[in-house]
Parts: structure tokens; C-alpha cells; sequence
């Protein structure tokens, strides 16, 4: 069966940032996100988690 529900999920909220930015599978697509937007390249950097 083909899944054809779009779901947005919004990245306002710093709680669902911080999870998409944590997690190792969804940390490329923020940084993309980020890039796309800013122009700003993190993929030097390291997260690091204080929490």
C-alpha cells in the first residue's frame, strides 16, 4: 500500500530541533536545512549535548 499523506513537521519548536539535531539519522538534514537556508555549511562541527 502506498503511503500518500503528506506530514509536516514544524522546526519552530527548540524541543523537536533538538531531537531531529541529535539524533545521528536526521543530524544531515537539519544541517542541510540550515545550509540551503543560510548558507551557513555545519558539517565541521560537533554537537555536543549539555542537556
Amino acid at each position: 500500500m502506498l503511503h500518500t499523506d503528506l506530514e509536516f513537521v514544524s522546526l519552530c519548536s527548540d524541543t523537536t530541533f533538538k531531537y531531529f539535531l541529535k539524533k545521528e539519522d536526521t543530524r544531515n538534514w537539519i544541517y542541510e536545512i540550515i545550509f540551503r537556508k543560510t548558507g551557513i555549511d555545519l558539517s565541521e562541527f560537533q554537537s555536543v549535548d549539555n542537556e
